[in-house]
């Protein structure tokens, strides 16, 4: 089976908001991207219910991608 990673991009992300969604979407580690964007390594798709509330009311963009793939 492949890892599934959420990366979540928008406004700058704390720390500690980076950890928050860690933890919503059940993944293993946060990998930062830049000051606003981050990418959560070994996340849970089926967490995606309760990604799409965290981000949408912060006005974040977000999507799960298979490892391996890029964002281009």
């Amino acid at each position: 089976m492949t890892a599934t990673h959420l990366v979540v991009q928008g406004p700058p992300i704390a720390d500690d908001g980076a950890e928050t969604l860690r933890r919503i979407a059940g993944g293993s580690a946060v990998e930062r991207l830049g000051p606003a964007a981050v990418r959560i390594r070994g996340a849970d798709a089926r967490s995606a219910a309760e990604v799409a509330i965290h981000c949408d009311a912060r006005s974040l963009d977000w999507g799960f991608v298979a490892d391996g793939r890029r964002l281009a």
